[in-house]
């Protein structure tokens, strides 16, 4: 499980990502903003605070270079 944690660099640009959208979602109105806004806003906070990008993974297994060891 360590093998997938996301670096620090990473999990601040999770954050941000996360609260630029919490951010324009809150400005334009949680009542009109559409649930599929919700879900990148939330997954990419989930992945900050706890390291766990499950769509990280998912690249990293289908593009894994050859040349690469794992």
């Amino acid at each position: 499980m360590s093998a997938f944690k996301s670096p620090f660099p990473m999990r601040m640009f999770f954050f941000t990502i996360s609260s630029y959208l919490w951010l324009g979602i809150g400005l334009h109105g949680f009542e009109q903003t559409s649930w599929m806004f919700y879900v990148p806003a939330t997954t990419f906070l989930l992945a900050a605070a706890t390291g766990f990008c499950p769509s990280l993974m998912a690249s990293n297994y289908l593009f894994r270079s050859p040349c690469v060891k794992a």
